[in-house]
């Protein structure tokens, strides 16, 4: 039992077919694929982090002003990998 995101999400997790997450060190913001949402509980810190919900960049989803501290924090508990892109 879980919600729709989090299932699928373990799913992939199980799977070994997690793809990255991208943080842009210089603009604070971390995109994550689409098809890889993290459940709500994860996300609910990175909605936080601006007070916007993500937006959607072809097949990603965007979260601005998500601190480094922030993004590593969840991408960690995830056990998504995290790919820095200094700017």
């Amino acid at each position: 039992r879980g919600d729709w995101y989090g299932l699928r999400y373990l799913t992939l997790f199980e799977a070994g077919v997690l793809m990255p997450a991208r943080y842009e060190a210089g603009s604070w913001q971390l995109a994550i694929p689409a098809d890889q949402r993290p459940p709500e509980l994860y996300e609910r810190p990175l909605v936080l982090s601006s007070g916007l919900l993500p937006r959607r960049d072809e097949s990603w989803f965007v979260y601005p002003n998500v601190t480094p501290e922030v993004a590593e924090r969840v991408c960690g508990q995830l056990c998504m990998p995290l790919e820095v892109i200094a700017e």
